[in-house]
């Protein structure tokens, strides 16, 4: 199939090449140089941020109905520290950002045991607030 369309060959290796060379490196703003193609998905752009925030009172309310807390201390902490576990510097990957502590290997870190119910707990809050409250 490439044997008849060398700019079809020149064009896939290109983007691979580019892959391979740039996917440990994080977000798209660390590369510069006149031939810096655009944002890939690969390298995990980040969306655009709600047109207006959520009110964060509104969300301690939620997180704090009734007697008892949505997520006791304990597991808020232990969560917390979870997700800064995960952060790798190198790419920042991991991390509470985008909550990538729900997904493998993340979850499957012995320092995340109990992440995902512990999110669980916190998916109904999510679920109300939306697009407005990240993860």
């Amino acid at each position: 199939a490439f044997a008849s369309r060398p700019a079809a060959l020149d064009s896939a290796f290109a983007a691979a090449w580019y892959k391979l060379v740039t996917r440990d490196m994080g977000p798209h703003a660390r590369c510069v140089g006149p031939w810096v193609p655009p944002p890939q998905p690969f390298q995990f752009p980040l969306p655009k941020p709600p047109p207006e925030p959520v009110d964060y009172a509104e969300v301690w309310a939620a997180l704090h109905k009734g007697a008892d807390p949505l997520l006791p201390a304990a597991d808020a902490a232990a969560l917390a520290y979870g997700c800064a576990a995960s952060y790798r510097y190198t790419d920042n990957q991991g991390g509470c950002d985008g909550a990538r502590i729900r997904f493998s290997p993340e979850v499957n870190f012995p320092a995340n045991a109990g992440a995902l119910e512990a999110i669980g707990k916190l998916r109904g809050v999510k679920k109300v607030f939306g697009a407005h409250l990240s993860w």
